[in-house]
């Protein structure tokens, strides 16, 4: 059923010696092997392009490659590079510090060939510490709720405005949707800040095609302070940072015009999802008029928009503190 299909994994790798060996052996001991392994090395200050070439050496794995960036690109921009590099039918996203299932690629080819015009697919996963122990969900991790009873639920475009809950080192993506993106520029869109590479590609693959998300654990989830992903990032770099939040909103509100611009483009893109992409804009928008002028009526006035804020981020207590930081991130002295 599968031999037709040929699978790329793409893997951005940033100090991540610690663990890129678990995630290295996780992927080549697939029960269904992948036809190529692509992996960017962001300029790693420690030994982990070493380590890599080391593997890729004592294992003869012939059809894996390691590209080390001239220059450290952040991890949207080399996840995106990476993506543009494969040849795969479909492609799978790796980060650096977890652990796959040994028949993650297999379930997952499943439901593409089972299903039709398949253009990405999420798999659950189960949360494991520093020690590769498994642990329950982080309190301070949002959108983690898992059903794990190996159902298969589709995705819709309205799902994924503003946000999505999607995790990309839990998904494939086909070829044509990276190519459309490339082929668009969208990826310069794309925000260390607010709207990542995987927002992006789910979002897409959900407006040309069919998405779901297979509630098995397929990866095991490494939490630890040094994730090089946005969650780590919020913690660590941009809290407080308001050119930043203000430049992810800006990518924000652009890449959903684009999308209202280029409606006919998307089979799943009706009146209800394009109406509502609309009033996200303008909700984004109000939010930005607030940063650059930091008026405080504006702000105020925000207070109309809690259940915006609720709805776009997909929980109250998150959507207020959403809103508190929008102030925080106007008034904080630097």
């Amino acid at each position: 059923m599968f031999k037709n299909i040929k699978v790329s994994v793409v893997i951005a790798t940033y100090n991540g010696s610690k663990y890129i060996i678990e995630e290295l052996e996780s992927i080549m001991n697939q029960t269904i092997i992948p036809d190529e392994v692509i992996i960017s090395d962001d300029c790693s200050k420690d030994n982990t392009a070493e380590l890599i070439n080391n593997f890729i050496i004592d294992n003869s794995l012939s059809n894996w490659k390691l590209n080390i960036n001239k220059k450290n690109k952040g991890f949207s921009k080399n996840f995106m590079d990476t993506l543009y590099s494969a040849s795969g039918d479909i492609i799978f996203l790796a980060d650096q510090d977890d652990i796959w299932m040994d028949n993650k690629i297999e379930k997952m080819l499943e439901v593409y060939c089972l299903n039709e015009n398949v253009k990405s697919v999420a798999s659950e996963f189960i949360f494991i510490d520093g020690n590769s122990n498994s642990i329950e969900a982080p309190k301070k991790v949002p959108n983690v709720k898992c059903r794990l009873d190996n159902s298969l639920i589709k995705i819709r475009p309205i799902d994924n405005v503003i946000s999505s809950y999607i995790r990309g080192c839990t998904t494939f993506v086909s070829k044509d949707i990276v190519d459309y993106i490339k082929n668009n520029n969208l990826d310069k869109l794309c925000s260390n800040y607010l709207l990542g590479h995987d927002w992006l590609l789910w979002m897409i693959s959900s407006l040309m095609g069919n998405t779901y998300i297979l509630c098995t654990p397929l990866i095991k989830y490494r939490f630890h302070d040094s994730n090089s992903s946005l969650t780590a990032l919020q913690r660590k770099e941009l809290i407080g940072d308001i050119s930043k939040r203000i430049e992810g909103l800006e990518k924000s509100i652009k890449l959903h015009e684009y999308i209202i611009n280029n409606k006919n483009s998307y089979i799943n893109l009706n009146d209800k999802t394009f109406k509502f992409i609309k009033e996200a804009i303008k909700f984004e928008k109000r939010r930005l008029k607030f940063l650059l002028n930091k008026n405080l009526l504006d702000y105020l006035l925000l207070i109309k928009d809690l259940g915006k804020y609720k709805r776009y981020y997909r929980d109250f207590n998150r959507g207020i503190k959403v809103y508190i930081g929008d102030f925080l991130y106007a008034f904080k002295k630097r």
